[in-house]
């Protein structure tokens, strides 16, 4: 057959010549109809090669091999476009931070949402959901965590890693009975062969919920993780998260120590975590270190939140009109908060602004931020 008649009423020669190139990546609907045109079943022969490709991907996920995931995609000869493989490139473009790209994926998704299988459709939304967690939009992230909950997983690491953004997103928004139900789940279900490093995020997150009545035995409990012991991105969430639980302790000094000690505070995170620190302490010394550190920091794409806070403590500390404060708390940072949760930071965010409406004798304003607060 020649390329005319393959071609013909499907696409352009000159298209079907840049496919056989491989020039370009060809539309998925054209394919279908090019292997109908030579008595191929395009979808077992695709779909099973696919499938192979999204469950090796997903398997390094949840292992917490972010690195394997980034090595496997760009190892993988991406032949045709299918729902499979905007799959495999969202799980790549999430662990790599690229998130317009990953939006793209998501959105060529939803736009074949219709044909998609139950197993694809609920991979798309615990994607999105994964996605809202890591960029700490967790009113969003929740509405998908209850879609979620009420849907029969199949695929037994997806139902797993549900649960666990569960954990995270209902710690976060203080519907402390969904979490305890989800963290029970996990321990009883998945615990015997979940991933190490995933057990101790979500230990340290119910430590962080148990340090609100016991913070000298959740301290206890995150001062067992050393830094040593640790070595790639998940390992640093697994550090972020020992801090979150020490500093609900109190144990400004100490973390303010290893941050430095570990050479840690050219991440934004972690120089928020210094700030907050220093303002707990209340000590020049202190905040002055912290001001000569800001310099050093690396902004990524998903540290707005931390950036947030870190020229807010910026402010706080080097401003010498209380307007310059509250013109940054009431325009720039209170707006982001509602949307953005950080419990550190917004419960300071919090205190900070209202105490500033009431000095100046503004409370009306104050009043008014506390009910939309509840709302």
């Amino acid at each position: 057959m020649t390329l005319e008649e393959m071609a013909k009423g499907i696409c352009s020669v000159s298209y079907l010549c840049k496919v056989e190139n491989q020039d370009i990546v060809p539309a998925e609907d054209y394919v279908h109809s090019l292997f109908e045109r030579v008595n191929i079943d395009y979808k077992n022969l695709v779909d099973s090669e696919a499938d192979v490709e999204l469950n090796t991907i997903i398997e390094a996920y949840f292992l917490c091999d972010f690195e394997k995931v980034k090595d496997y995609y760009l190892s993988v000869n991406w032949k045709v476009n299918n729902a499979n493989v905007y799959l495999s490139r969202s799980f790549y473009f999430l662990v790599n931070k690229e998130y317009d790209k990953f939006k793209q994926e998501i959105a060529l998704l939803d736009e074949i949402k219709k044909s998609l299988t139950e197993e694809q459709a609920i991979l798309l939304l615990f994607l999105v959901c994964s996605y809202y967690v890591i960029t700490h939009q967790f009113h969003e992230a929740y509405k998908y965590t209850c879609c979620l909950e009420i849907i029969n997983i199949t695929n037994p690491k997806i139902r797993a890693m549900s649960y666990e953004q569960r954990v995270f997103v209902a710690y976060q928004m203080r519907r402390y009975p969904q979490m305890l139900r989800a963290f029970e789940v996990l321990k009883k279900e998945y615990f015997i062969s979940y991933p190490s490093k995933r057990q101790i995020l979500i230990e340290l997150t119910y430590q962080l919920f148990r340090g609100k009545d016991y913070p000298e035995l959740s301290a206890k409990a995150a001062k067992r993780i050393s830094f040593e012991s640790l070595s790639n991105l998940c390992d640093i969430d697994i550090i972020y998260f020992k801090y979150l639980v020490l500093l609900a302790a109190k144990e400004y000094k100490m973390v303010y120590e290893e941050i430095k000690e570990y050479s840690l505070s050219d991440q934004a995170r972690f120089l928020a975590l210094i700030g907050y620190c220093a303002y707990q302490l209340r000590n020049d010394e202190y905040q002055n270190q912290f001001l000569q550190l800001i310099p050093q920091v690396t902004y990524n794409t998903d540290d707005t939140i931390h950036h947030k806070f870190i020229k807010f403590l910026e402010i706080k500390f080097t401003a010498t009109k209380t307007y310059d404060l509250l013109e940054y708390l009431k325009y720039d940072v209170i707006p982001y908060s509602y949307n953005y949760l950080h419990k550190f930071y917004n419960q300071i965010y919090q205190e900070e602004y209202i105490d500033i409406l009431c000095k100046l004798s503004r409370y009306k304003e104050a009043v008014y931020y506390m009910i939309n607060k509840m709302a």
